[in-house]
């Protein structure tokens, strides 16, 4: 295949947002973000000390998803009203008969 087949082809399997033709630019900045207000998000640290737990206890309940997060600059941001309110299960073996 030669340098000009290569470059056409090349240019027909790039998606339209891949271009940034002005119609797809703006779809990409109307996604719906929640809102910030500081007092209703806390930080992975700050919901270990409302909890009584490490980080990485944390850390792992966001991983299985316990968690709404929201990322901002790379740091994540828990929910305060979930922290409080999440309620771990029950540990050990269950009483068998």
């Amino acid at each position: 295949m030669s340098k000009v087949a290569r470059r056409t082809a090349s240019r027909q399997a790039v998606p339209a947002e891949k271009t940034g033709l002005p119609g797809e630019r703006d779809k990409k900045g109307s996604q719906r973000q929640p809102v910030f207000t500081p007092g209703e998000w806390v930080t992975k640290a700050e919901a270990a000390r409302i909890r009584h737990v490490t980080r990485q206890a944390i850390a792992k309940l966001v991983a299985k998803g316990k968690f709404q997060t929201l990322e901002i600059a790379g740091r994540a941001f828990l929910k305060r009203s979930e922290v409080e309110l999440y309620q771990s299960p029950p540990g050990g073996r269950p009483a068998g008969s």
